[in-house]
């Protein structure tokens, strides 16, 4: 930790556990294991479920084009901070309606059109601070393997959050009350991103 601490900066690392601990471990669990028993109670069909669940997958095949786009249209003067703070908005919203509203059965599409705005989030967060904690590895091949083992140790610290959390939520309380859990997951990105986290944010 020393180490990452003065080659990368301890708001870098603290941008990536919020990342990888916040959003694709704990964040990713909770709507990859909500959707099952939240269609359930809809009253959805398991063939149906399948399409649903695959549509909610898309923008994880989307990376490439979430790469190229970024990189040739900065966000409000930023090739990675626009981009990740407009895609936690997205995703905070999309978790706000599947937590408020009662959807029924013939509202299953659009609970398909929220989730695939949610795991649009995931999709970019992850894909940017990738590509940001891989340049930084360039620039740091000494520390390079310790940059990776902080990334995954916070994401699997985070989907074993996940899983305690769903899991219990679903079977106890409400597959609905869920996404009220997934709102402050959704948000916290916004605070590291925009206090300027991403080290060479001039560039970011």
């Amino acid at each position: 930790v020393r180490r990452l601490e003065q080659n990368f900066g301890r708001s870098f690392l603290v941008l990536l556990v919020s990342a990888y601990m916040g959003v694709k471990g704990a964040l990713y669990y909770v709507v990859v294991l909500s959707q099952l028993p939240f269609y359930r109670e809809m009253g959805v069909g398991a063939a149906q479920y399948q399409i649903y669940g695959s549509i909610a997958n898309t923008p994880w095949a989307m990376k490439g084009l979430i790469g190229g786009v970024s990189d040739a249209l900065p966000l409000c003067g930023y090739h990675k901070r626009g981009y990740i703070g407009g895609a936690c908005v997205v995703g905070v919203v999309s978790f706000a309606l599947l937590a408020a509203v009662s959807f029924g059965p013939d509202d299953a599409k659009v609970c398909a059109a929220l989730f695939f705005l949610a795991t649009a989030e995931l999709a970019v967060v992850d894909l940017l601070c990738e590509g940001k904690y891989a340049e930084m590895m360039v620039k740091h091949p000494e520390t390079g393997a310790d940059l990776v083992t902080w990334v995954w140790l916070s994401y699997h610290v985070g989907t074993l959050i996940g899983s305690a959390l769903t899991g219990p939520m679903a079977d106890y309380v409400s597959p609905r009350a869920i996404f009220w859990v997934a709102l402050p997951l959704a948000a916290q990105i916004l605070v590291p991103t925009l206090s300027g986290a991403l080290q060479g944010t001039s560039s970011a």
